[in-house]
C-alpha cells in the first residue's frame, strides 16, 4: 500500500471486502465466521489506507520542500545578478557620467534585468503639477523630452511623489486607486511600478516601469528599483554640487554677476579662437 496512491488502496480494500462478503454468505461458513473475517479484513484495509495517506502527505511535504528550495535558489541567483548590475551602474556614476546618460542607462538596465516593456525617468516640473519624461527605454523618441505625466495624487506617479513609497499596479484593468496615464494607455500597459527619486532631500522625480502583461512585482523587484534610484539620486546630487561650486567660483557671491575669473576664462578662449583663424 506504500507504493500506490491513497485512492488505489481504498479501491482495493473495498473490492476485497465486497468479494469476501459475497463468498462468505454465498458459499457458507456461518455468520460468526463471516463477521469475524470481515472485521479483520476491514481493520487491515483501514490500517493500510491510513498508512497510505500518511505516505502521501510525506511525499507532498517533500515535494513542497523541493519546490521551495528551487524557488530560493532562483531568487538568490536573481538577487546576485541584480547586485552585480547595481554595482556596475554605481561604477558608471562614480566615473563622472553625465546625468542624462545615467538616466538613460538606468532605464535600459531596468528593462533588461526585470524584463519590463518600458521604463522612464519622470522629472518633476516647476509648480509640481506634472512630470516630464526626460529619459526612457522601450519608448518612441518623440515621447522622451516631450511627453508629460500628471503629478496629481490620483495618478500612480503622483501617489509615489506624495507618499514617498512605491506604487505597484498588478492589473490596470481592475485598478481603482489610480487613473491610468495617457502614456501607459498608449503602450497598452497592464502592470506597473513607480519609485521616488529624492535628491538633496527633495523630490526630483519618479522612476517608473510598465509591462504589457500582468505581473506581480515582488519585494525583490522593488528593492532593485530602489537601489538604482539611490545611485541615480547620489549622482544627481553630486553633479548639482559640482555645478554650484563652479558657478560660485565664476560669479560674485553678492551680485551674482560674472567675476574676473570668468572674464579671463572667456578672454582666453576668444584669443585662442582668434589665433586659430
Amino acid at each position: 500500500s506504500l507504493s500506490y496512491p491513497l485512492r488505489i488502496t481504498v479501491l482495493i480494500g473495498i473490492v476485497d471486502i465486497a468479494a469476501f462478503v459475497t463468498i462468505a454468505f454465498g458459499v457458507g461458513g456461518g455468520l460468526l465466521y463471516s463477521g469475524f473475517g470481515a472485521f479483520a479484513l476491514l481493520c487491515a484495509a483501514l490500517l493500510s489506507s491510513w498508512e497510505s495517506r500518511n505516505e502521501a502527505r510525506r511525499r507532498a511535504a517533500l515535494a513542497d520542500t523541493a519546490r521551495a528550495l528551487h524557488e530560493t535558489e532562483a531568487i538568490s541567483t536573481m538577487q546576485a545578478r541584480q547586485q552585480l548590475e547595481v554595482a556596475r551602474f554605481g561604477q558608471l556614476a562614480l566615473a563622472g557620467a553625465a546625468t542624462g546618460r545615467l538616466q538613460g542607462e538606468a532605464c535600459d538596465l531596468v528593462c533588461r534585468v526585470l524584463g519590463v516593456d518600458i521604463a522612464g525617468v519622470l522629472k518633476l516640473q516647476p509648480g509640481g503639477e506634472e512630470f516630464l519624461i526626460v529619459a526612457g527605454a522601450g519608448m518612441r523618441d518623440e515621447h522622451i523630452g516631450a511627453a508629460k505625466v500628471p503629478a496629481a495624487f490620483g495618478s500612480q506617479a503622483g501617489y509615489t511623489l506624495a507618499t514617498g513609497t512605491a506604487a505597484v499596479v498588478t492589473d490596470w484593468r481592475h485598478e481603482t486607486r489610480f487613473a491610468k496615464s495617457r502614456i501607459a494607455d498608449e503602450y497598452n500597459a497592464l502592470s506597473g511600478a513607480t519609485v521616488l527619486i529624492r535628491a538633496k532631500g527633495q523630490p526630483y522625480g519618479v522612476l517608473g516601469v510598465q509591462t504589457g502583461s500582468v505581473r506581480m512585482f515582488s519585494s525583490e523587484d522593488i528593492s532593485f528599483l530602489q537601489a538604482i534610484v539611490n545611485v541615480l539620486a547620489n549622482a544627481i546630487e553630486r553633479r548639482s554640487s559640482e555645478e554650484r561650486t563652479r558657478h560660485e567660483a565664476l560669479h560674485d557671491p553678492l551680485t551674482g554677476l560674472p567675476n574676473r575669473n570668468l572674464f579671463l576664462d572667456r578672454l582666453e578662449h576668444a584669443l585662442a579662437q582668434a589665433s586659430r583663424h
